[in-house]
């Protein structure tokens, strides 16, 4: 049998088979909510609005009855769930923001369903300190199939082999079970030397990978790497980026050396909630109208913020939460003639890359996942002005321990290879940019934007 034949038939195993089984052991329904967004994204914006505003009471209704940081929210301000009907009616509730969440916590679960029912999902903490929600397995459901919707639009499809590139370690047993199943090579970017990059590009050629995902920065350090080096021989289909900005020249840079287009996409990934991206005509980001509702409201200080009502997480459900991110929605129409509504363009997510002398690169999602497991610590900043020095500004609280410290700089040293001084100061509070936003990595530092130029090929690399 040729190989493109065994290659079909995989494809087609996954998508028939395996799929469907794992949905049915997990309680999840994820291929059966994927058939009806492909479906449902070719109906009409009114049509979809009103599908919306249906869910949007039927989990108003679990809010106000099932959890008790809405029911006195709602209470507080004079409403039941009568009172909300439409997305417009949404403005009537003050909008909830992190900080009341991680202070509440335990009061946004339902109360009449089981905790261990659910789904722990983390936020990376790229806008701010970790923190952790629970997703129904109805939500779960919605959050891959509008995963793998979005990732169609980009060339995916089900049961294709993708590699995965994030900055996340891979210990846990149940995610690289994960990976096995859904045929997923994950890469995980820790130290950005030269031989990890060799083994990625070494990985995606022996295993012929031709879709790719991964964080905004992490793919475009990939492309930079191959194009200094002179790699081309890829047969890459699409890429998805996501977690952080698309800049023109990463994007400049990922599709020359790639010889693929780069669609990106725009989510909340531990709140759950993948909330819209760009298809194959690029005419902006559509939403992901069937699964979550998305405001743009101005702040005090006039900024416009994206704030997300949840349609499906019965078990820890988000009613106008402010993602802390900046956008602006579009009155136009996609050429692609989808009905779903489009956000015009998305700020907010910059994550600036601190660098060492020899060209080693971390993004705040490092500094975030690390500064996370610190219970004294409650904000942080690393600022680099220079390229052998970082200062980290942190906020201690009453559970702060120096040795918190000691532990912090000893995993920074190494993930840099000592080439940093690491300067730790002790600060009140992080200012909050103009923007509205707060920046956990600040650098003034854009060597990494360079591109040097090195003849290899990818059969002479090591792996």
């Amino acid at each position: 049998m040729q190989i493109s034949a065994v290659k079909k038939l995989q494809d087609v195993c996954y998508g028939k088979i395996l799929l469907p089984f794992l949905d049915k052991a997990n309680k999840t329904k994820i291929m059966q909510c994927l058939d009806f967004l492909n479906k449902s994204q070719w109906r009409g914006t009114q049509t979809l609005k009103d599908l919306q505003e249906e869910k949007l009471r039927q989990i108003t209704k679990v809010a106000y009855y099932d959890v008790p940081y809405y029911r006195e929210l709602f209470k507080q301000n004079g409403l039941t769930d009568k009172d909300i009907q439409s997305v417009n009616d949404l403005s009537k509730l003050p909008i909830v923001d992190k900080t009341t969440l991680r202070k509440n916590w335990d009061r946004f679960i339902n109360q009449n369903l089981k905790i261990n029912s659910g789904i722990n999902s983390y936020t990376s903490g790229s806008t701010g300190m970790p923190m952790r929600f629970l997703l129904s397995r109805e939500q779960e459901s919605w959050r891959w199939a509008s995963r793998y919707r979005m990732w169609q639009w980009a060339g995916y499809k089900i049961g294709q082999l993708y590699a995965n590139i994030s900055v996340r370690p891979r210990n846990k047993w149940i995610k690289k079970f994960q990976d096995k199943v859904t045929r997923c090579t994950y890469l995980s970017l820790q130290n950005t030397n030269q031989g990890e990059f060799y083994r990625f590009l070494k990985l995606i050629s022996d295993k012929k990978i031709t879709f790719l995902v991964g964080y905004a920065h992490a793919v475009y350090l990939l492309a930079q790497f191959a194009e200094q080096e002179n790699i081309n021989d890829f047969h890459l289909e699409g890429i998805v980026t996501h977690g952080e900005s698309l800049f023109p020249y990463y994007r400049k840079c990922i599709e020359k050396q790639f010889k693929c287009k780069v669609t990106d996409l725009y989510g909340a990934g531990g709140e759950g909630f993948h909330i819209a991206a760009q298809c194959e005509k690029f005419g902006g980001y559509h939403i992901n109208m069937e699964n979550v509702i998305v405001e743009v409201v101005k702040n005090a200080n006039g900024v416009l913020e994206i704030v997300i009502t949840g349609l499906d997480n019965t078990l820890m459900p988000l009613v106008r939460f402010n993602t802390n991110d900046t956008g602006k929605l579009s009155l136009k129409k996609c050429e692609c003639g989808r009905g779903l509504v489009l956000l015009d363009r998305i700020e907010g997510r910059i994550c600036d890359l601190i660098v060492t002398p020899s060209g080693l690169h971390h993004s705040a999602h490092f500094f975030c996942v690390n500064f996370g497991d610190k219970k004294g610590i409650d904000n942080f900043q690393v600022v680099q002005k220079n390229i052998d020095k970082i200062t980290i500004k942190y906020v201690p609280n009453n559970n702060f321990q120096s040795k918190e410290i000691d532990d912090l700089y000893k995993i920074i040293a190494e993930a840099t290879h000592n080439e940093l001084s690491i300067d730790f100061q002790k600060v009140n509070e992080i200012p909050i940019s103009r923007s509205g936003k707060r920046r956990w990595v600040i650098s003034d530092i854009k060597d990494y934007r360079k591109c040097k130029t090195k003849k290899i090929k990818i059969s002479d690399l090591n792996t």
